[in-house]
């Protein structure tokens, strides 16, 4: 594109934005948190890096990946570990008829964290859509990577989320607002990000609470509709 004819005037400022972007790009070589994260998505794991990467910058990552692992406080989990069932029906029979392979499983896994990263690295891709989700079922199979994996996968890799929950913040505590008091500032924060995530919608809520209201006067004849001040007699809430 520098090269073109048409981007002769532009041509130095165009490399000059060339290095820049490298610059920046390749600030990612700093810290190991990329490679490790990229590694950690059982998605991906090493395959794209050992596909497009150079070879000398993905020994390197490796080189680090392994030191991390090498120097994670353990992090196997025993059966203890495990949220329980108490009081439900049958748990202790069932805790005792998978406890021998639970106990096969922890042998096989805890002959080293470079041992589980292998594992883990020759088992075969996954379809997963919760990565954080997936860590949390196989971390008996891989104690010290999902340990490993709570640490890395809350990194956040943009400031804009942070930005933009600032600038939303701007919005809601204006000089006309300096009397919102903590809770109802912070209520109206997640309201406006659930509508904005569409966890909640006005569509909806106005459908459920039809819907609720159309049971009402279904069930319920002797309701008298507000602001009409009549009423619908018959078997329901008048008798």
């Amino acid at each position: 594109m520098a090269n073109h004819p048409k981007s002769l005037d532009v041509e130095q400022s165009i490399h000059k934005g060339i290095e820049n972007l490298d610059k920046w790009y390749n600030k990612v070589n700093d810290t190991d948190a990329y490679f490790i994260c990229l590694v950690l998505d059982p998605n991906v794991k090493n395959a794209y890096a050992l596909d497009k990467w150079d070879a000398e910058s993905y020994a390197a990552g490796m080189v680090k990946l392994e030191k991390v692992v090498s120097v994670n406080p353990d992090g196997c989990r025993t059966t203890d570990d495990k949220p329980r069932l108490y009081g439900q029906y049958g748990y202790s029979w069932m805790r005792a008829s998978v406890r021998s392979r639970q106990e096969a499983e922890h042998v096989s896994s805890s002959s080293g964290p470079r041992d589980e990263l292998k594992r883990y690295l020759d088992g075969p891709l996954e379809e997963v859509d919760n990565v954080v989700a997936w860590w949390g079922h196989h971390s008996f199979q891989y104690p010290t990577l999902s340990s490993m994996a709570r640490d890395y996968l809350a990194i956040q890799g943009s400031a804009t989320p942070s930005e933009r929950a600032f600038s939303s913040g701007g919005t809601t505590g204006t000089a006309k607002r300096n009397r919102l008091n903590v809770e109802a500032f912070e209520a109206l924060q997640l309201l406006k990000s659930a509508y904005r995530n569409g966890h909640v919608g006005a569509d909806s809520e106005a459908e459920r609470h039809a819907i609720s209201l159309s049971d009402i006067f279904t069930t319920n004849s002797d309701v008298t509709m507000p602001g009409y001040g009549c009423s619908m007699e018959g078997k329901g809430l008048g008798e």
